[in-house]
């Protein structure tokens, strides 16, 4: 029996406009038909790859978000460079713009009932929430 190893969703660029962390997984997950409102439902976000535009989006978001909040400064760019080291998405040049790559095993359902959150060091930039991002 075949398996699928990836699939690659191309969303319209209005659909990705402005969009931090949570609001793109959120997306991504609807998208592919997941059980996003499951409180066991999680993303693996190493498992999601994105077009390089996607990742100079998120840049965009969270300078903004930071902008707004007053906190802009020097350390903003890499603060927001660790997360996505840290996170993913992966970005590749060689995607055509707006594509996503989901992986196998990018999507599952936990065990418990766990508070779906990124590293708490970032909360700043995640106001409402996001994903627990296993590496």
């Amino acid at each position: 029996m075949a398996t699928m190893a990836s699939m690659k969703i191309i969303f319209e660029p209005e659909e990705l406009e402005g969009l931090k962390l949570d609001e793109f997984f959120e997306l991504v997950s609807r998208t592919c038909g997941m059980p996003y409102d499951n409180p066991k439902f999680q993303v693996n976000c190493t498992k999601i790859n994105v077009a390089a535009n996607i990742q100079d989006g998120f840049y965009k978001a969270y300078e903004k978000l930071v902008r707004e909040k007053g906190q802009f400064n020097d350390e903003t760019t890499y603060q927001i460079t660790m997360i996505l080291c840290r996170s993913g998405p992966k970005a590749y040049d060689d995607f055509p713009d707006n594509t996503v790559e989901v992986q196998r095993g990018a999507f599952f359902l936990g065990k418990d009932e766990l508070p779906i959150r990124f590293i708490s060091a970032y909360a700043d930039f995640f106001p409402n929430g996001g994903y627990r991002c296993e590496s």
